[in-house]
């Protein structure tokens, strides 16, 4: 009974500590972000420029929780027409956006993006 103990606190810390390894430091790769695109071509091309993000699975759990805003943000500035006017609100979600921990150390990554990469990332994570 105490060896059956003694093994199952030992599978229980092992899960604990593999478990946190998981979600808290292992960095995903562009592709695992953004996922399939059901386009092959699109994913063989993606592939080839695949690169490490250093972005946690923590990092786009925080991220989806601000999901439906940036979302309904992504609307509303696809909704204008004036397009002095859609710049200028693009131009403050890029701010809002760069103030994620995950934005940041993606396009920290990607550098060679720019502003519109942003979106466009932005665009497939959400």
């Amino acid at each position: 009974m105490r060896i059956f103990s003694l093994v199952l606190v030992a599978v229980l810390i092992i899960a604990a500590i593999y478990g946190g390894y998981y979600f808290f430091v292992d960095k995903l790769t562009f592709q695992e972000i953004t996922g399939s695109t059901h386009n092959s071509w699109l994913d063989i091309a993606l592939s080839v420029v695949d690169f490490d993000t250093e972005v946690t699975r923590y990092d786009m759990f925080m991220l989806g929780r601000h999901a439906d805003y940036y979302e309904k943000r992504l609307k509303e500035i696809d909704a204008i027409s004036d397009s002095d006017k859609r710049y200028a609100e693009t131009l403050d979600l890029t701010a809002e956006l760069m103030q994620e921990p995950a934005v940041k150390k993606l396009t920290h990554q990607a550098f060679m993006f720019g502003g519109k990469g942003t979106l466009e990332i932005a665009k497939m994570i959400i």
